[in-house]
């Protein structure tokens, strides 16, 4: 592998975990605020938050009542709804 593409793919690799940290520490200013005040701020129901992130609207409501945490892919479907609208 050429020096060149070596540094590509460390600052791929080192892009992706900064944006995991990013998206972790959301998930962590979340916590503190509400799964279901953020969702309802975004003006979705659970299960319209369920299709968006495809997940069941049983997963979701485990995040509201703080059973699991989404993971960092339903995350970035939850910002990418918020920088649309």
């Amino acid at each position: 592998m050429s020096d060149r593409k070596g540094k590509q793919i460390k600052h791929l690799s080192l892009r992706g975990i900064e944006e995991a940290t990013r998206l972790r520490r959301l998930l962590d200013e979340l916590d503190a605020f509400s799964l279901k005040e953020f969702r309802q701020s975004l003006g979705l129901s659970q299960e319209k938050l369920a299709a968006l992130v495809k997940r069941s609207v049983r997963t979701v409501t485990r995040w509201e009542h703080k059973k699991m945490q989404p993971r960092i892919t339903s995350l970035r479907k939850m910002i990418d709804k918020i920088l649309q609208d």
